[in-house]
């Protein structure tokens, strides 16, 4: 337990016989911010409430500071634990100044009025979440964003070694939800709070927290480094849906774009309802919005040849598109030219997407002259798949915009 504000060993909880914590085991480090994560009732408020108290868990142990919670004192735990709850401060409409102060709770002794020292640091820790303009309006009169940050203010203000957050940001607008957590991540540094905080929203998680945990039906299913555990195979397994994992150019941060199973229409197949066969022949992302309306519809598809790493080949590989690649930054091989060219012989559709257009390629193993191709531009390619092979009528999309939809007829 050395150098941990936190130990959870072993804990399993029940509600009416019904296991919701399963062998609950991990540490959290003094200093740390622990992001949990997991798809809706996994657990993840229950996990919290039995580490504030809130619960008392069937079996286990949970150690704060190297002490068992269940041999120490209320105030004493709540000296070093504050929770900021799901959903904020309550209804009671005091003012801001006094919301804040009852946070000092933990603190107060004999006729529980209090100190000078109690309103100072109830002062602070309004000045900290910057609403210091806002210390005398009613609750009633602030916006969500401002209740957020006068809950976080009142749990500051109990001083806590350790501070819970469920779903900080939940009802939130994007610059609210960004403020809230850059003033959490900012508490953390400058105060070396230790965080837990609870995310529905991955991308903010990944964007704030080093850490992140994932429980999935009451078990903790991945714990460790962010870029570890946020992989596309985890995240499939626990949210049941195809996402993919890319990085934030800008912020060097893992982001996640989940991907919608009607992309995935493999029971058209299974039905005996007949899709025409494609191959794509794209980089650098030109075939990549084209895979996606392929395969909504239900096409089946192949690509290549496409580079590791390549755009395409990312959008490909999330798809479940079978792929021919070659090694990043290199010519296509003898070998990988001849396994496109098995594949393209199982289609009936040969595609070459670039930047500008989309074209069909009419002969595209001939030996000699090069490859043959005309561009889809008549009107006949359009309807004989509209008609034959989809359940839509892409005619007018494609008309001004011919990257759409595309076939041979």
């Amino acid at each position: 337990m050395q150098n941990s504000d936190l130990l959870i060993n072993d804990i399993n909880f029940s509600y009416n016989g019904l296991p919701v914590i399963k062998n609950a085991n991990f540490t959290v480090k003094h200093g740390e911010i622990l992001g949990i994560i997991g798809p809706n009732g996994s657990g993840k408020t229950t996990l919290l409430n039995l580490i504030s108290g809130v619960l008392k868990p069937d079996s286990g142990d949970i150690f704060i500071q190297g002490k068992n919670i269940k041999e120490m004192p209320k105030k004493e735990f709540y000296r070093i634990m504050a929770v900021v709850p799901q959903f904020g401060v309550a209804g009671f409409d005091f003012t801001v100044l006094d919301t804040v102060l009852m946070g000092r709770s933990p603190y107060l002794k004999g006729s529980f009025w209090e100190k000078e020292i109690d309103y100072q640091i109830a002062i602070d820790s309004i000045k900290k979440v910057g609403i210091y303009n806002l210390k005398d309006r009613y609750i009633s009169q602030l916006s969500g964003g401002e209740r957020q940050k006068v809950t976080i203010a009142q749990a500051i203000s109990q001083q806590p070694k350790v501070l819970l957050l469920d779903e900080p940001t939940t009802h939130l607008d994007i610059n609210s939800q960004i403020d809230v957590m850059n003033l959490i991540f900012r508490l953390n540094k400058e105060q070396n709070i230790t965080v837990l905080v609870i995310f529905h929203d991955i991308n903010l998680a990944a964007s704030f927290c080093p850490k992140i945990l994932i429980l999935s039906n009451g078990k903790i299913f991945a714990i460790g480094n962010t870029e570890e555990v946020l992989t596309s195979q985890i995240l499939e397994s626990t949210y049941d849906i195809p996402v993919v994992v890319k990085k934030n150019p800008i912020t060097n941060r893992i982001y996640i774009t989940p991907i919608s199973r009607r992309f995935f229409k493999e029971e058209l197949v299974a039905k005996g309802i007949r899709k025409r066969r494609v191959h794509l022949i794209c980089g650098g992302g030109s075939g990549s919005s084209i895979m996606s309306k392929l395969k909504v519809d239900g096409f089946l598809i192949s690509c290549g040849v496409l580079n590791v790493l390549d755009t395409d080949y990312e959008t490909a590989r999330a798809l479940k598109i079978p792929i021919v690649s070659e090694a990043p930054f290199s010519n296509i091989s003898e070998e990988s030219y001849k396994e496109n060219i098995e594949e393209i012989k199982l289609c009936e559709d040969v595609l070459l997407a670039s930047d500008e257009q989309v074209k069909i390629i009419t002969d595209p193993y001939q030996s000699s002259g090069g490859i043959k191709y005309r561009p889809i531009t008549e009107e006949a390619d359009y309807v004989t798949i509209s008609h034959q092979h989809t359940d839509h009528n892409y005619t007018d999309d494609i008309r001004g915009n011919p990257v759409i939809i595309m076939g041979s007829g």
